[in-house]
């Protein structure tokens, strides 16, 4: 930690930049043998995230997203050193595990929300794929030009055959992708246990709209949590201002933020970005990591954060924070 305050003003040189830090789940750690969900969405314990936060809080300076659309916007100032804290998907712990300590910090996050999803009893597509692989039988799932999957009985191999899955279904387009998962679910339906679902629940209209204007803001993450990149024109156009239209009813307020679902490099392209100005997005968030330079070359369709992965340490949560342009996941 001493070490990355020091080097700070050789990564600076003089610029300031908007730190965003990007998380999914704020959850105690569960068992990897038994929990039936994606581990890799869990971004902090509880006790983690607490820690994190203090940290923020003593080191920058954390402003609301709707604080730097109002900067781009209007020219309105930012504090010295800003970070803005963000959440991807809406789950319930959220709210449940990270409530009472965003708001002890005075800390305003944004979540972006699959507005398809937001009160749905069933998971989302990549929640389920993870399911599928932590209860189907052995080799009963194929897929051209891989082995059947899951390899092996055992957690360690159903667990690295759901990251194998998951690799492949990011990259097929979106319908017949869930056309795949459904087939593989039915044929799987005496392992599924729909009790299981209540582990991976989404935030209730109900829920964000008490949340909106106490302590939380809300942006788009599509519709239906597709990657946009794999999609046509018109259904692009569905996502991306579907999601705004119907995030604006719910709210009585404009949503003017995106965070793009994925978020990676293949996850958006050129077209993207460009239906998104067009629904009247000020601001759209990737999942590259990085840092944001003020009144630089920082792309406003494509702005950078720092991913918050369970396994870092204060020191490496510091690192990240302190120097973005290094310092990657």
């Amino acid at each position: 930690m001493r070490i990355a305050r020091a080097v700070r003003p050789w990564h600076d040189r003089r610029r300031r930049h908007v730190l965003c830090l990007g998380h999914h789940r704020i959850l105690p750690l569960p068992n990897p043998e038994s929990y039936p969900f994606d581990l890799e969405l869990i971004s902090a314990t509880p006790e983690n995230f607490e820690r994190q936060m203090r940290y923020l809080k003593a080191h920058f300076d954390p402003v609301p997203l709707s604080a730097f659309v109002a900067h781009i916007e209007r020219g309105e100032p930012l504090p010295k050193r800003p970070a803005i804290v963000t959440f991807d998907d809406g789950f319930n712990d959220n709210l449940l595990n990270a409530g009472q300590i965003v708001r002890h910090f005075g800390i305003v996050p944004t979540i972006f929300l699959a507005t398809d999803m937001v009160g749905s009893e069933r998971p989302y597509w990549f929640e389920l794929a993870v399911y599928l692989m932590m209860k189907a039988q052995p080799r009963s799932i194929e897929l051209s030009g891989m082995e059947l999957l899951p390899t092996a009985p055992d957690w360690r191999a159903r667990r690295a055959s759901a990251a194998r899955l998951l690799n492949h279904l990011k990259r097929l387009p979106h319908d017949q992708m869930l056309g795949l998962l459904d087939g593989w679910l039915t044929k799987n339906e005496s392992r599924i246990d729909a009790s299981d679902f209540r582990l991976s629940r989404v935030l209730t209209w109900d829920r964000v709209k008490e949340m909106d204007g106490h302590g939380w803001e809300f942006g788009s993450h599509s519709r239906r949590h597709p990657v946009l990149a794999n999609l046509d024109e018109a259904s692009l156009r569905d996502e991306v201002n579907g999601s705004k239209e119907r995030l604006e009813m719910e709210l009585g307020h404009p949503v003017k933020t995106i965070a793009y679902p994925v978020g990676t490099e293949f996850a958006f392209n050129p077209l993207v970005k460009r239906l998104t100005m067009s629904a009247g997005y000020s601001v759209a968030m990737s999942y590259v990591a990085g840092v944001n330079w003020i009144g630089k070359e920082s792309d406003l369709l494509a702005l950078r954060r720092q991913s918050v992965e369970r396994i870092h340490g204060l020191g490496r949560f510091e690192a990240l924070t302190q120097l973005p342009a290094w310092v990657q996941w």
